[in-house]
């Protein structure tokens, strides 16, 4: 058997971090006081995937930060909505500013969390680079 000449990595994850986006957001819901099981997130979660993918084209322009706001903004908007009852009333006690803070907060943990897991993966990365040809696979 030959040796592969090319590795394909997926993004969320495995180069960002190694966790599922929906465990990583739910730590970080959490560390910003929202108290929210797997499966009362996991619909919120899928709510914001599907609203991803049927943005189409326009979705491509945004940078990852962006895009972390636009999953979580319409995370919170499910739950308001949809979610166990504790959040719905925590978010309709909140103005339009307070929900956008905490879409912030829940976003900035986020964001770190992946710069210090593609930070760990540059090092991995710059070793294979010379001996195979790199690429990254994502659903965004």
């Amino acid at each position: 058997m030959s040796k592969p000449n090319a590795i394909l990595f997926d993004f969320g994850g495995t180069l960002d971090c190694p966790s599922h986006w929906l465990d990583r957001f739910l730590k970080h819901y959490r560390a910003a006081g929202f108290d929210l099981t797997r499966e009362e997130l996991d619909p919120a979660f899928d709510f914001a995937t599907k609203a991803g993918y049927a943005a189409g084209k326009s979705i491509e322009r945004f940078k990852l930060g962006d895009l972390i706001r636009f999953l979580v903004g319409n995370q919170f908007e499910y739950l308001r909505g949809e979610g166990p009852e504790r959040f719905r009333e925590a978010l309709s006690r909140m103005d339009s500013r307070e929900r956008f803070k905490n879409v912030e907060r829940v976003r900035e943990s986020f964001l770190k969390e992946t710069a210090a897991g593609l930070a760990r993966s540059k090092n991995i990365l710059a070793r294979l680079r010379p001996e195979f040809t790199l690429g990254v696979i994502s659903n965004w």
